[in-house]
C-alpha cells in the first residue's frame, strides 16, 4: 500500500454504505421478521447519517453540534475500528484533539494493524514530539515505532518517510535519518524537496562527493526544474570535485537537447576540467537559448582566448564590458585580450579603466595587486610603443615603489633610455634584496650596452647560475641584439648539451639560429624536437612557415603546418602560416579563409595584416589589400617603405584602369572581410 487517505475516509467510507443499503432514517422499530443482517445495515446507515449530519455542522462551523452526532455515531457502532477512527478524523478537524486521540487509540486497541489507524496514532505521536520546542522522547518513540510498523505493513508515504527523517535526527540519529532520506528520493526521485533533504544529511554526515553526485543526478536527469543547481555549483566549487560532475553528466543520456541550465553547469565543469573545446559546445548552446546570460558571455569569452580565438574573445569581452561599464571583471578580460591581439592603444585605454575601477582608495590586498599588476603590464606595453616618457609618470605612481618587480621596471626603462648609472643604482638594490639573478641579467645588458662584452658574459654566467635556462633564452636575445650571435649559439648548445632530450631547448636554439639566417642549423634542432615530440606544434609551424616564407619544400611546408593546427586548431600564428603556405604554393582561394581567420584573431600584426593584403591582390580585391597593408603600416611594420611600394603600385594600377597581380577566380558571394573591423565569428 502507498497511498495514505486521511480527509477523505469518512466521507468515502460513508459513501460506501450509502451505495450499498442508500440511506436509512435515525431510528426504526423494530420488525419480528427484521434479520441480523438487516439490524446491522440499520445501525450502519444510521452511523452514516449521524457522521454526514456532523460533517454538514462542521462546515458551518457548528462544532458542538457536530460533536455530539458524532458521540451518538460513536455509541451506536462502539467496538467498531473504522467508526471509531472516522469519528476522531472529524474531531481533529474540529480542533478537538485529546477527544479524536481517545477514540483513536480505543481504535488501536482494538485493531492494533489497521492502516488508518497506525496512520493517526503516529501522527499525533509525532506533532506533539516535533510540534513542542522541548522535545517528547517518549512521543518519538511511539511515532517511530507505528511508522516502522507501517512500513511492515508496505506503507511507503513520502510524508511518512519525511516524519521519519525529522524524528531521527531529533533523536541524534544522523544514519537512521539517512537511510530514510535514501529511501524518500528513491520513492520521489523527481521530488527537489527530497534530493535537497538527502543531499543536506549526506553533507551533515561527511559524505561531500555523494550529495554532489545526487544533486547532479537530479538536475541532468530533470535540467528544467533545477533550483538545486547554485547548491551543486557551490559544491562542486568548494570540493574541487568537477570530475565528478562531468562524470554525471556523461551517464545520462540525451539531455543535451533540452537543458539550458544543466549545459551551463556542464560548461562550467569542463572548463575547470580543461576540456575547453567541449565546454565551449555546452555554453554555446545556452547562449542560443539566452543570448542575454553575461556569465555564460562572460565563460565564453575566457574559453576562446585560451582556444586562441580571440576575435571572437573580444567580441564578447567588449559587449560586457559596455552593456556594464562598471564591471571590474569584464574589462580586466577585455584588457588582457586587447593586449594579446597585439593593440596597444586599445589595451592601454582598457587597463586605464581597470586602474579606475580598482580605485586607490581600495586598500585591501586583492585591490592592489591588481593596480600594480596591471601597472607593471602598461608600463612594458608604453615600452613596446616607444612611449618611456608615459612609462616613467606611470612606474612613479606605483603603490609599491622598492618590490623587487618596480625596481626591475625602472632599471628597463634607464636600460632603455641608456641612463645607465640609474640602472646600475637599481641592480645593486635587486642584489641587496635577493634577486641576484635579476639584478646580473640588468647589469648585463648595461655592459652590452656599453661594449663591454666580457664583462657582460661574466654576469651572463652569474644569471645562468642562479635562474638556469630562463636566463639563457633573455642572454641569448641580448647576444642577438648586440650582433654577438656566436655567443648566443654557445650559451644555447650548452643547454641542449646538458639536456639532450630536452624539447624546449633544442626549440631556443633553432629559433635562435633561424633568426641569425643560419636555415639548416635551425632545421636541423627543429628535426631534433619531432625526434623527441612529434606532437611538438610550436616546432612543426615554425619549420613549416620557415619553408613557406623562403619558397622552399612547399608541400612539405602544408604538411608541416596543418600537423600543426590539427594540434591547435584555432591558433592565429599557424592560420597566418597555412594562408601563407597556400599563397606561396598560387593555392590563392584556399589562402582566403586561414589568413582572413589570422587577421580576426591578430588585427594588430604587421606580418599577417601583410599577408593578408598580398593575398587580396592577388584575388582582384585592390581595395581590401591596401586597407590591409595601411593597418599594416599603423600596427607598426618594419618594412614601411616596401608597403608604401605596393600601395602606390596598386593605386596607380587603379587609376590606369591596369589589372594588378593575378587575379584569381572570385570567391563566393558574401561581404568583404574588412581588417579594420572583422567580424566576430569564422
Amino acid at each position: 500500500m502507498s497511498m495514505k487517505p486521511r480527509t477523505a475516509t469518512l466521507v468515502l467510507a460513508a459513501l460506501a454504505i450509502l451505495i450499498v443499503v442508500g440511506p436509512a432514517p435515525l431510528a426504526r422499530s423494530a420488525k419480528p421478521e427484521d434479520s441480523v443482517i438487516d439490524e446491522a445495515t440499520r445501525v450502519r446507515g444510521e452511523v452514516y447519517a449521524l457522521f454526514m449530519r456532523a460533517l454538514m455542522a462542521q462546515r458551518r462551523g457548528e462544532y458542538r453540534s457536530a460533536a455530539s452526532d458524532v458521540r451518538k455515531a460513536v455509541e451506536l457502532q462502539p467496538d467498531s475500528p473504522a467508526v471509531l477512527i472516522q469519528g476522531a478524523e472529524l474531531l481533529e478537524r474540529m480542533g478537538r484533539l485529546r477527544d479524536a486521540e481517545e477514540l483513536a487509540r480505543r481504535a488501536f486497541e482494538l485493531d492494533p494493524d489497521n492502516i488508518e489507524t497506525l496512520w493517526f496514532v503516529a501522527d499525533r505521536a509525532a506533532a506533539r514530539a516535533l510540534g513542542t520546542s522541548k522535545p517528547d522522547a517518549k512521543s518519538r518513540e511511539e511515532a517511530l515505532k507505528l511508522y516502522e510498523r507501517l512500513r511492515e505493513l508496505g506503507v511507503e508515504d513520502a510524508e511518512l518517510l519525511r516524519k521519519v527523517v525529522s524524528l531521527r535526527l531529533q533523536a541524534g540519529d544522523q544514519a537512521g535519518a539517512l537511510e530514510a532520506a535514501r529511501l524518500l528520493a528513491e520513492k520521489r526521485p523527481g521530488d527537489r524537496h527530497a534530493v535537497g533533504m538527502l543531499a543536506q544529511l549526506q553533507l551533515d554526515s561527511g559524505e561531500p562527493r555523494e550529495a554532489l553526485r545526487v544533486l547532479v543526478r537530479f538536475i541532468a536527469e530533470h535540467p528544467n526544474d533545477s533550483p538545486l543547481i547554485r547548491l551543486a555549483e557551490e559544491l562542486a566549487q568548494d570540493l574541487d570535485a568537477w570530475d565528478l560532475v562531468e562524470e554525471v553528466f556523461a551517464e545520462s543520456n540525451g539531455f543535451e537537447e533540452r537543458a539550458v541550465e544543466a549545459q551551463r553547469l556542464r560548461g562550467q565543469a569542463l572548463l575547470r576540467l580543461d576540456q575547453v573545446e567541449s565546454a565551449s559546445r555546452a555554453l554555446e548552446k545556452v547562449l542560443l537559448t539566452d543570448p542575454t546570460d553575461r556569465n555564460v558571455k562572460y565563460h565564453l569569452s575566457r574559453i576562446y582566448r585560451r582556444m586562441g580565438r580571440l576575435g571572437e574573445a573580444s567580441v564578447f569581452a567588449r559587449d560586457l564590458a559596455e552593456e556594464a561599464p562598471g564591471d571590474r571583471g569584464a574589462n580586466l578580460l577585455l584588457a588582457e585580450i586587447l593586449d594579446d591581439q597585439g593593440d596597444v592603444e586599445g589595451a592601454l585605454n582598457a587597463y586605464n579603466t581597470v586602474l579606475r575601477l580598482f580605485a586607490t582608495e581600495e586598500t585591501d590586498g586583492q585591490a592592489l595587486q591588481v593596480r600594480e599588476a596591471v601597472r607593471r603590464r602598461m608600463f612594458l606595453l608604453y615600452l613596446v610603443n616607444d612611449q618611456p616618457g608615459a612609462a616613467r609618470r606611470l612606474i612613479e605612481r606605483s603603490e609599491l615603489p622598492d618590490a623587487p618587480e618596480t625596481l626591475q621596471l625602472r632599471a628597463r626603462l634607464g636600460v632603455t633610455q641608456e641612463d645607465w648609472a640609474e640602472a646600475r643604482q637599481l641592480a645593486r638594490g635587486l642584489r641587496a634584496d635577493g634577486e641576484v639573478a635579476t639584478a646580473a641579467m640588468i647589469e648585463a645588458e648595461i655592459y652590452l650596452g656599453t661594449d663591454r662584452a666580457n664583462r657582460a658574459k661574466t654576469k651572463i654566467e652569474e644569471a645562468v647560475q642562479e635562474a638556469g635556462s630562463s636566463a639563457r633564452v633573455r642572454a641569448a636575445a641580448l647576444y642577438l641584439d648586440a650582433g654577438l650571435v656566436d655567443e648566443g649559439v654557445v650559451l644555447l648548445r650548452e643547454w641542449v648539451e646538458q639536456e639532450p632530450d630536452s624539447t624546449d631547448a633544442r626549440f631556443q636554439l633553432g629559433s635562435y639560429l633561424y633568426q641569425a639566417e643560419r636555415f639548416e642549423d635551425a632545421e636541423v634542432e627543429m628535426r631534433e624536437v619531432f625526434r623527441v615530440d612529434p606532437e611538438h606544434s610550436q616546432a612543426l609551424n615554425f619549420l613549416g612557415y620557415s619553408y613557406a616564407e623562403r619558397g622552399i619544400h612547399l608541400e612539405e611546408a602544408l604538411d608541416l603546418i596543418q600537423h600543426a593546427l590539427r594540434i591547435d586548431a584555432w591558433n592565429g600564428a599557424y592560420l597566418d602560416s597555412l594562408g601563407w603556405a597556400y599563397y606561396r604554393m598560387g593555392r590563392y582561394e584556399e589562402a582566403k579563409e586561414p589568413l582572413e581567420q589570422a587577421a580576426r584573431t591578430y588585427p594588430h600584426d604587421p606580418t599577417v595584416l601583410e599577408h593578408l593584403g598580398d593575398l587580396y591582390v592577388k584575388v582582384g580585391e585592390r581595395e581590401l589589400a591596401v586597407a590591409a597593408w595601411n593597418r599594416a603600416i599603423q600596427a607598426g611594420a618594419e618594412d614601411v617603405a616596401s608597403l608604401r611600394t605596393k600601395i602606390e603600385v596598386v593605386e596607380v594600377a587603379e587609376q590606369e584602369g591596369q589589372p594588378s597581380g593575378q587575379p584569381a577566380e572570385p570567391g563566393p558571394a558574401g561581404d568583404p572581410f574588412d581588417p579594420a573591423n572583422p567580424p566576430p565569428w569564422p
